[in-house]
Parts: C-alpha cells; sequence; structure tokens
C-alpha cells in the first residue's frame, strides 16, 4: 500500500521561505512501516498528474480550501481515495466530505493508525474526530520525508502546541479550544542534536505558554551552541531575566503579534497579552537591548481602524526597526468567534468566499466599520510596498542593538528581507 500525503499551495507560485509543514512529519511518523509513503508540497513543487498511489492524504486550512478540492476531487476521478484534514476540514466537515472520502476533525495523531488499517480494508469512515490535543507520547516526527525538497534553511520544531490565549480571530485557539499540551524538554533536545541543524525556528504560537518549561529549554538549549527564534508574545519582556537567558541560549528573533496599535482594538480581539501602543515601545527596547530582532504582525481593518491607520501603523514599524513586518488585513476564518460575529452581524460579504474562485490573496471579504473595503485593500498594499523598499531596507539595517548587533543577525537580516521583498512583490501581482 502507497499512501501519497499533499500540501495543496494558497498561491499559483512557489514560495521561497516555505517551512517543511511539520503535521506531515507527524503522520509519515505514525503510519505503519509495511506502508509506502511520499510526500509534494505545492508550496515549492508542482504536484504530477500521474500520481500512482493507493491513498492521498491533504491538509487544508481556509486559503488553500478551494486548491485541495480541487486537488482532491483529480483524484477521486481515477478512483483514489482522499482524506482530508487540517483546520479548515475541521471547521467545516460538510463541505469538505463533499470532496473527500474521509475528514479528520482535529489533531490526526491519535486516530492515523485507524485510518489507515481502515484505507487497506477498503472500509473509510466518513468522518474521524479527535475531541483533544495528543499528548506528548503520540507527537514523533519523521523528517525523511523532506529530503531533497527545497525549504528555507531552517529546522522547524515544535515544542507547544495550541494558546492560551483566546483572540477573537484566532483559528489556532478554535483549533485547539483554548488549551495546550507540551512535549517533554528533553525530547525537543534530542530531536535538534539528531538534525545536527544551526538554525532553529520554534513554530509554536506562543512558546512561553508554560514559563516553567520554556525556562527549562532555554537553559539546555544554552549548551547547543544554535541560533533560534519563536512565535510569542510581548509579555516576555516583562521578565528581563528570561530575556537574558533567551539571549544566551542564542535566540536571535522573536515573531510577535502586535496586531493593533489601538486599545479599543486589543479589546475587542480579546488579546490578552497587550494593553495600547503606548504600552509596546519599553517591552520592545529592552527585547533589543539583548541583540534579538523582532519580526512584527500587525491586523489591519478592526472595526476602530479608520484610514490614518497604515501610516500609524508603518511610522511605527519603521521607528522600532523590526526586522520584518506581516501587514495583514483581517481574514474572517470560520470557526472563529470573529467569523461567527461578523456573519451576526450582516458584514460578510460572501459567507463562503473560500470558494469563490474570483477569491485571491489580498481580497477583502468583509465590510469595514470605518473604512471601505477597497481603502483596506489599498492601504494594506501600499504599506507593504512601503516598507520592502530597497531604502527601508537600508535604513532598518542601521540597527546595532539587534539587526545589525553581529555579523551573524546582520547575514539573517539581508537575507530574509531580500526574500521577504520577493515574495511581496510576487504576491502583489496577484492582488492586481
Amino acid at each position: 500500500m502507497k499512501i501519497t500525503f499533499i500540501r495543496p499551495n494558497m498561491t499559483p507560485g512557489r514560495s521561497a521561505d516555505a517551512l517543511p509543514p511539520l503535521a506531515f512529519a507527524v503522520l509519515a511518523a505514525h503510519t505503519p512501516k509495511d506502508v509506502e509513503t511520499e510526500f509534494y508540497d505545492e508550496c515549492i513543487e508542482e504536484i504530477p498528474r500521474d500520481i500512482n498511489t493507493d491513498v492521498v492524504a491533504i491538509s487544508a486550512h481556509t486559503f488553500s480550501a478551494r486548491r485541495a478540492y480541487e486537488i482532491a476531487d483529480r483524484f477521486r476521478a481515477r478512483g483514489i481515495p482522499v482524506v482530508m484534514g487540517g483546520y479548515h476540514p475541521t471547521f467545516m466537515p460538510q463541505e469538505a466530505c463533499a470532496h473527500a472520502d474521509a475528514v479528520v476533525m482535529g489533531s490526526a495523531e491519535g486516530q492515523w493508525g485507524r485510518i489507515v488499517s481502515d484505507a487497506k480494508a477498503g472500509k473509510l469512515s466518513r468522518t474521524y474526530q479527535t475531541e483533544t490535543l495528543p499528548g506528548p507520547e503520540l507527537r514523533r516526527y519523521d523528517m525523511e520525508i523532506f529530503r531533497g525538497k527545497k525549504y528555507h534553511p531552517l529546522l522547524p520544531v515544535e515544542f507547544t502546541r495550541g494558546c492560551r490565549f483566546q483572540c477573537e480571530f484566532c483559528t489556532v485557539s478554535a483549533f485547539s479550544r483554548n488549551t495546550f499540551t507540551i512535549r517533554p524538554v528533553e525530547t525537543v533536545i534530542e530531536d535538534i542534536k539528531q538534525s545536527g541543524a544551526k538554525r532553529v525556528f520554534f513554530v509554536d504560537d506562543n512558546i512561553m505558554s508554560n514559563k516553567a518549561e520554556a525556562k527549562k529549554l532555554f537553559t539546555m538549549l544554552t549548551s547547543l551552541k544554535i541560533q533560534w527564534g519563536c512565535q510569542i508574545s510581548i509579555d516576555v519582556a516583562a521578565d528581563p531575566a528570561m530575556l537574558r537567558l533567551m539571549a544566551q541560549s542564542g535566540c536571535i528573533l522573536l515573531m510577535i503579534g502586535f496586531e493593533s496599535l489601538r486599545k479599543d482594538n486589543l479589546n475587542l480581539m480579546h488579546k490578552g497579552s497587550h494593553r495600547s501602543a503606548d504600552d509596546y515601545a519599553p517591552f520592545i527596547n529592552r527585547i533589543r537591548d539583548h541583540g534579538i530582532m523582532i519580526y512584527a504582525s500587525f491586523m489591519f481593518g478592526y472595526d476602530f481602524d479608520t484610514e490614518d491607520i497604515f501610516d500609524q501603523t508603518l511610522d511605527f514599524a519603521f521607528r522600532h526597526k523590526f526586522v520584518l513586518v506581516n501587514f495583514n488585513t483581517l481574514n474572517p476564518m470560520p470557526g472563529t468567534q470573529l467569523y461567527t460575529r461578523l456573519r451576526q452581524e450582516g458584514r460578510l460579504i460572501d459567507e463562503h468566499w473560500w470558494l469563490r474562485e474570483k477569491f485571491k490573496y489580498g481580497e477583502i471579504m468583509f465590510i469595514p466599520k470605518l473604512m471601505t473595503p477597497r481603502q483596506l485593500k489599498e492601504g494594506c498594499m501600499c504599506a507593504r510596498l512601503e516598507f520592502n523598499k530597497f531604502s527601508g531596507i537600508v535604513k532598518r539595517a542601521l540597527d546595532f542593538k539587534a539587526n545589525a548587533g553581529s555579523i551573524s543577525n546582520l547575514g539573517t537580516f539581508l537575507y530574509t528581507n531580500l526574500v521577504a521583498r520577493k515574495e511581496i512583490r510576487n504576491k502583489m501581482k496577484l492582488v492586481q
């Protein structure tokens, strides 16, 4: 028996900053040894049309859902059964069932052995559901499935899964039901040692979900002499001792979701770790004082955003010399509190926007309160292009605390900015 794993892409082009998707490494590790596996990632390669396989397994998020359905329909037309899972099928199982022989709701680790067994017997169930996040005993990874793939030169590592916050817009908290689990620190350290990687990115949604375990991890990372980055909430800067430990252990980059500079927006989001733009500055300075670069993320379109929010946020990003910034428009994802609220308020342009053939990257699928959809779309586009101009990159590079605080930091800064500039400009072509 042979299983083909597929990750569909949200856009037609290929990505230069894609990381290996650990979900497939997990499934590969839980696949019996007598079953042959292969993997295709449309983010970096084409999916052959003549694949010879017994089962296709596809993981989809909302942005890639329509493409996932196209791929699934193609294989099913050839009589090849399709198993589909991921965030979107979890939130929209009936929709996914129209394009798949079996739909997995929730994390797949605990169900995968049964699914493979059912597939062998030709008796796949229509749905498989997991109510809770998998325990540490199920969290193992077969990274061999990515061998030969041309990914960004970072090793993705998972320490925690889930998030303790309950942000209105977030699919992670909805998927994990506001819970999180932690892998044993010793196992994580061993995974890194075995890989031989010198640059690591922790893909956790918030690596500080458990402060005591995070401190243990950072302490043990110190002996590995690696460089690493992670996603984290801004409140880490309230603990100077933790910041020192992180810097000593090789942390050079923190990815922080600031989301908004406006207090009313943050309150509406239920952004528990944030208060307002005035509170950000001292926390940002503490992080940069430790030589750690900040990759910031902002979201435009919340109810208290007006047209001046774009320039205000852009000025803030330049002033604090962020290494990179994601300027995103608000997207009402199914399964989230935000989607439910906007639907109840009659503000969704299309309740199933992800299925629209004309939907493409950057389109606005809801009605903002204090600007038009067109103003939101164009304002975000302009902010992205302005921040990624060469003049802006040079200005931000002249930061001797963090971005140019060391030769290694400067190399990381230049590489990531050139890749980001290319990706942004490619995506902007899709918006026009």
